[in-house]
């Protein structure tokens, strides 16, 4: 495998819904109103958009990516010379709000890290799962002949 991409995991209702608001907006572009055609595509189109990254070990470059219906876009880079991998383990939050209450959703997520030049990182994939990170982890540790750092716990210890 030469190329990795990663893109954050969208919820099935929000794709869902966006896709409707797409085709929605493409139908009464056609058939209905013009105005109303354009504001639905448009917002359905920008909540299609994902985030991620991508990785070609081939050419050594790297990219921060949009995608959308499969198509990345974004600048590539230099693939910098790692140190090593991490695992690290944070909390994300999510606000959600509806009419006058809101509230925070708060989940355990784990961060593969990259880290060159002491201390600068690159954020290459998160997941939900210890396991799916580890794996990933060990992963990019083997392409890039890496040591891997297990920051999941409150003290940090080389994998072998």
């Amino acid at each position: 495998m030469n190329k990795i991409t990663y893109l954050r995991k969208q919820s099935f209702t929000k794709y869902f819904i966006s896709l409707l608001l797409f085709i929605s907006g493409l139908y009464f572009l056609i058939y209905a109103h013009l105005f109303f055609g354009m504001v639905f595509t448009v917002i359905g189109f920008c909540m299609l958009i994902t985030e991620g990254s991508q990785i070609d070990f081939e050419h050594k470059m790297y990219r921060n990516i949009r995608s959308v219906f499969g198509i990345h876009i974004g600048k590539w880079q230099k693939l910098p010379t790692f140190d090593y991998v991490t695992v690290f383990k944070t909390i994300e939050g999510k606000k959600i709000s509806v009419a006058t209450a809101s509230t925070i959703m708060r989940d355990e997520v784990y961060l593969i890290n990259l880290f060159y030049e002491g201390s600068k990182h690159i954020t290459f994939y998160k997941s939900e799962d210890k396991d799916d990170a580890f794996k990933m982890a060990m992963h990019f540790g083997r392409l890039l002949n890496l040591r891997i750092l297990d920051s999941t716990e409150q003290q940090s210890i080389w994998v072998e």
